[in-house]
């Protein structure tokens, strides 16, 4: 719960540290969902810290895209829709093509026996796939890459880049397709760089990237038009409404639902 997040961590990690990171992980598992008001006033209070602490850890946030400041309002957890994906997508291929060719070209023996050992791994997994255990080897396949080709500012954005797209996952994106889509993606990708062809890795990070957008805008397109069918349900089972309700209702709206303010989520 985020009341925890002062006490769950050890007390030498300096304060502000603490804060982005909880902060962080709550958005990026989508505990925060996007949209949701970071209010200064109620995550003070909730968490027994000070607004310049609280205000350098949105600070953070937001220059890893995490957060956004909406003027008159404040900051809000980052928008999760079909521009972020397009973004998110698109800035994960070219970064994850410029490590994978990197990788192919100058990675030691030893990383690229460990990446030959997790897409063994890879290879051995059969459907129906483990979500959290076939993302665990995934993330594993990732940081060998990141760590091997030895390019730390290429890594480091890429590092907020899946961060984004976790808060992808946890706003629906996923699935069966998206994992098959993985698998094939990184069978692809682990065969170009065993044969030392770093343009082929980086043309195999171009396409996957590419066909995991395709699936990611399928799965936000069905989830939207799921909340427009539940919300034309419920507005016909409701019947005539008086403009005060309507209006009531839609204050209500702008919070995530099952959740009055921020001190209250999780």
């Amino acid at each position: 719960m985020l009341t925890k997040i002062v006490s769950d961590v050890e007390s030498s990690t300096p304060l502000r540290a603490r804060l982005t990171e909880r902060l962080r992980e709550a958005i990026a598992s989508g505990e925060l969902p996007p949209g949701t008001p970071l209010r200064e006033r109620h995550l003070c209070q909730a968490l027994g810290i000070s607004r310049t602490s609280l205000r350098e850890a949105l600070r953070a946030l937001e220059s890893e895209g995490l957060a956004v400041s909406v003027p008159h309002k404040g900051a809000i957890v980052a928008p999760c829709g079909r521009k972020e994906a397009e973004d998110i997508y698109a800035t994960r291929a070219v970064l994850e093509g410029l490590l994978a060719a990197q990788f192919a070209e100058k990675a030691s023996k030893t990383a690229r026996v460990e990446l030959r050992h997790i897409a063994d791994e890879l290879a051995e997994i059969e459907p129906p796939l483990d979500g959290p255990r076939f993302f665990e080897i995934a993330g594993r396949f990732g940081a060998t890459i990141m760590e091997g080709a030895g390019n730390r500012l290429a890594a480091s954005a890429l590092s907020s880049i899946y961060l984004r797209q976790r808060q992808l996952r946890a706003a629906g994106v996923g699935g069966e397709r998206y994992m098959e889509e993985c698998l094939r993606g990184m069978a692809e990708i682990s065969s170009a760089i065993g044969r030392r062809d770093a343009m082929a890795a980086e043309a195999a990070c171009h396409r996957h990237c590419a066909n995991l957008l395709r699936i990611a805008l399928s799965c936000l397109a069905e989830k939207s038009g799921s909340r427009s069918a539940s919300s034309d349900a419920r507005k016909l089972s409701a019947g005539p409404r008086n403009d005060a309700a309507e209006a009531d209702d839609a204050d209500r709206e702008s919070l995530p639902a099952g959740h009055s303010d921020v001190d209250e989520i999780a």
